[in-house]
């Protein structure tokens, strides 16, 4: 079975995404995503779906349980303006998105 190390990093390179790029989508630091690629630390459950979501793949694909990525496409039923929403809101610091979460919802009770 491939370890979650292996299948961290070769996602990463992959995508074509640096381990600072990646962590600041995760709101992670980037020696932990190290860690987590060195097989130093293990990520949490938390962090595991989120990586699994950053990369659109299963748990499973992840956690090297299947060897077919189970890719998920969580913009299918998207509009770009929604995948772009979507996309700049996980991109977001936790008090952004707290912003912008009071911001979507003061135009949707007008």
């Amino acid at each position: 079975m491939i370890e979650i190390c292996d299948r961290l990093i070769k996602l990463r390179k992959e995508v074509g995404a640096k381990q600072k790029d990646v962590a600041n989508a995760l709101h992670i630091a980037p020696n932990t995503l190290c860690q987590f690629e060195k097989g130093i630390a293990k990520p949490s459950i938390e962090v595991l779906c989120a990586l699994a979501d950053y990369y659109s793949v299963s748990l499973d694909y992840l956690l090297g349980r299947a060897d077919d990525q189970g890719v998920i496409n969580l913009y299918a039923d998207l509009s770009p303006e929604e995948a772009d929403l979507l996309t700049n809101y996980r991109a977001s610091s936790k008090e952004q998105r707290n912003a912008l979460l009071t911001t979507a919802r003061s135009f949707a009770t007008k």
